[in-house]
């Protein structure tokens, strides 16, 4: 399992992770090496991973599965990584990585609504905060629809995904009640 990062000094790092069974322990994910990258070239990153493995006296034959993003580099089916690695095994198994397949899902999705959804989960978080009858109100409907009693989070921009996933979470579990608190405070504002 590949991926590239930046660190600070703008270099690109190849974080190598390996699955191994070991016996007596079972499957264990172990970080391998995080080398400098040479370059963002299929045969640059595979030449990065290539002499990993040929200093740890790993033979490509015992590898049978490889984990990457989508993209052409890593998995395209002319010069890639993949490619190039089952040019040395073919009979490595890669079936890209599913996570940044539901990213890009998620995305296409996310354009079809009226406003951000990260828009959205502030807005909500706001029109509760400050109003003690709009919060008493929403415990009310919490009770009425038999969801859990949980405040509304503030989605953190700094914690980004986990805050993200967190904050969307919870509304979902909280849709019911949030739906009949507006629109209860709404009709009772006009």
């Amino acid at each position: 399992m590949i991926d590239k990062s930046n660190n600070l000094n703008t270099e690109k790092w190849l974080a190598i992770m390996v699955r191994v069974f070991e016996v007596g322990v079972g499957p264990r994910t172990r970080l391998l090496d995080m080398p400098i990258s040479r370059g963002e070239t299929s045969e640059a990153i595979f030449n990065d991973i290539d002499a990993i493995f040929t200093s740890l006296n790993i033979p490509w034959s015992n590898c049978i599965g490889f984990a990457s993003d989508n993209s052409n580099v890593m998995v395209g089916k002319k010069n890639s990584v993949i490619t190039r690695i089952q040019q040395r095994n073919p009979n490595i198994f890669s079936i890209g990585c599913i996570c940044h397949l539901a990213i890009l899902c998620a995305k296409d999705g996310i354009k079809q609504l009226t406003m951000p959804v990260d828009d959205l989960m502030v807005d909500i978080y706001y029109h509760f905060e400050h109003s003690s009858k709009r919060r008493k109100t929403y415990k009310e409907f919490q009770l009425f629809t038999e969801v859990d009693d949980l405040d509304i989070l503030n989605h953190c921009q700094t914690d980004r995904w986990p805050s993200l996933h967190k904050v969307v979470d919870q509304i979902l579990n909280q849709y019911a009640p949030l739906l009949r608190v507006t629109v209860t405070l709404k009709s009772r504002e006009e």
